[in-house]
């Protein structure tokens, strides 16, 4: 009868034995593939990023900005080309043309965001358009504009709820889009820069608009 219950307690020590080793060996098979898989994914995302708009490093995402955080900075007056309503504003590096900027219309509009804290006084509707010369990527967004109200203050950007947002165009034909600005209710006219936001030497145009 002792001779059983020692064959018995053996066996069962055997048993648990093999258990904790085959949860050890799962474990460490399991570790191993979430290493490998890890160091598998891949440390940058392929492809040629748009001309301009392109954060420098220590700057912030344009795709992650809200309202307001567009740069308000203005270009030197001496720097900048006067340019009219409707006229393409063309950008080039190395003396090659880059890509064209026009400005097609200029409004006060009734539009507004979904939600707010603080209704503008007025807002300054711009609808323009852009296409690439090059064949490469291009994407002009708000980082691109800058708006100086009669009184040469700098009017902050305004988000509407259905507005026409811009996309990235290599050419053909060119791609549509709207930008907004928070402007006093007494503005009857407006300076507008457009700027390459990724290229501070490059051209700088001066747009006088009236609503």
């Amino acid at each position: 009868m002792k001779r059983r219950i020692l064959i018995f307690s053996a066996a069962c020590m055997l048993a648990a034995a093999v258990m904790v080793s085959g949860c050890s060996e799962k474990k460490d098979s399991v570790e191993n593939s979430s290493q490998t898989e890890e160091s598998s994914e891949p440390s940058g995302t392929s492809g040629s990023a748009p001309l301009i708009n392109t954060p420098e490093e220590g700057q912030e995402n344009p795709e992650q900005m809200g309202e307001g955080a567009a740069p308000t900075d203005i270009p030197e007056e001496s720097r900048s080309s006067e340019a009219e309503l409707g006229e393409p504003l063309i950008f080039s590096e190395d003396g090659r043309e880059l890509y064209s900027v026009t400005l097609e219309q200029a409004e006060f509009t009734d539009r507004r965001a979904v939600a707010e804290t603080e209704a503008p006084e007025k807002v300054l509707l711009l609808t323009y358009s852009y296409e690439s010369l090059s064949g490469e990527a291009v994407l002009v967004d708000d980082m691109s504009f800058r708006c100086l109200d009669s009184g040469g203050e700098a009017c902050t950007p305004y988000y509407l709820a259905d507005q026409l947002v811009p996309e990235v165009n290599q050419g053909g034909e060119p791609a549509r889009a709207e930008i907004a600005f928070r402007v006093p209710e007494d503005m009857e006219q407006a300076r507008i820069y457009v700027v390459n936001n990724s290229n501070p030497e490059g051209e700088s145009y001066q747009v006088t608009v009236q609503p």
